[in-house]
């Protein structure tokens, strides 16, 4: 990073990479369903014949196996490739990940299939506690690209200056967040783009 350039923190499960529709095709291998009435990952996984939720430690384990084999799996999501060329024009990007770091490698692999190099933080605490710890006070803006509210909650209380964008390849769960206010909903990846690239250049009539 160059410290003087804006430094855009991207996630990656439902933001760079597609996560709920494959996670549901894989519980559909397992013989379990996804409801989606609710916003609680891992606890939307039910037994389809009783209704109710597996046990944490059966979620944890399905989850484990699935980002085991996140290379096969997970997709990228539409329009992310192009987004982010136009940003790295821009500013410096960085991919912040809450992956399990003994999934890191296979992460750093399956974004590099994708020609995806930038550097990239396995978040093993708060978010935005990571991005206090890597920004420098001469950064012009940040940002934080991400699908979860508590991971913009995390941005505001610590970065206070930083801009979030929410943005979520599963639409579904959309309207069953509460995300702070401030936080700039994006639609897609194109529009989150544009609105990165007019708060850079300053444009006051951005979204």
């Amino acid at each position: 990073m160059s410290g003087t350039r804006p430094i855009v923190f991207v996630d990656v499960d439902e933001v760079i990479l597609d996560f709920v529709q494959p996670f549901i095709s894989f519980l559909e291998e397992k013989g379990l369903d996804f409801i989606q009435d609710r916003f609680a990952r891992p606890h939307n996984i039910v037994c389809p014949e009783s209704g109710k939720q597996v046990s944490p430690s059966l979620a944890n384990r399905l989850l484990d196996q699935f980002w085991d084999e996140q290379e096969t799996r997970q997709t990228i999501a539409p329009g992310t490739i192009e987004a982010l060329n136009i940003l790295n024009a821009i500013a410096d990007i960085v991919i912040l990940t809450a992956v399990s770091p003994k999934h890191e490698e296979r992460r750093r692999r399956l974004l590099r299939s994708v020609g995806l190099q930038h550097p990239m933080i396995v978040a093993a605490r708060e978010k935005g506690a990571i991005i206090a710890d890597h920004v420098a006070s001469k950064s012009s803006k940040v940002f934080l690209i991400d699908d979860a509210p508590a991971n913009h909650a995390s941005l505001m209380a610590h970065v206070p200056r930083a801009i979030g964008v929410h943005l979520a390849s599963f639409k579904p769960f959309i309207p069953l967040m509460s995300v702070p206010s401030g936080i700039y909903m994006a639609r897609d990846w194109s529009d989150a783009a544009s609105f990165v690239q007019c708060a850079i250049s300053g444009d006051r009539n951005m979204g």
